[in-house]
């Protein structure tokens, strides 16, 4: 399999667990056959968009921050546009969800370090069950924990966001 394949379907397999996370994780606006047809083509814009794009970038010797940058705006957008509820509420939500994706990549790294495999396939496998287990954290255990707790907190959420948003730096 070529690299190129690999780095379309690692981020088609990020994308999904990003739309995933979005439609599950807050109170949404549509129904969820609506979002799951708006996140469906979304990821499908952005898959098509990333593998025509970086490519061209790295030809170019430029890196991809611009492309990684442009595709996280995207998804807030996306995933504020979406949602409904307070807004600090819905920005502690997704900074949740940035630190559970982040610590997946991290652990899945870390193991591609300490196994020292260089093999795609086998990381492309790994990072797909680091980030299926994170979003089941997340989605089973935290979601409930947060839904407990906005009953209690009406003007905190900006503390928390700043605490998450610390834990995520």
């Amino acid at each position: 399999m070529s690299q190129q394949m690999i780095s379309v379907l690692e981020g088609l397999m990020t994308f999904m667990s990003h739309a995933v996370a979005a439609i599950y994780l807050s109170p949404v606006k549509f129904s969820r056959k609506k979002l799951w047809f708006f996140w469906g083509v979304f990821i499908v814009a952005l898959t098509f968009a990333g593998a025509i794009i970086i490519p061209v970038l790295r030809e170019q010797g430029q890196g991809s921050l611009l492309v990684f940058g442009s595709l996280y705006i995207a998804h807030i957008l996306v995933y504020f546009i979406t949602t409904k509820g307070k807004f600090m509420q819905r920005l502690f939500m997704f900074i949740s969800y940035a630190s559970f994706f982040c610590s997946a990549c991290m652990l899945s790294d870390y193991c591609r370090f300490f196994l020292l495999v260089e093999r795609p396939e086998f990381m492309l496998i790994l990072h797909g069950m680091f980030l299926i287990a994170a979003n089941y954290m997340l989605l089973v255990y935290f979601r409930k924990v947060v839904a407990d707790a906005a009953r209690y907190i009406d003007k905190e959420w900006n503390v928390l966001c700043m605490w998450m948003g610390m834990f995520l730096i």
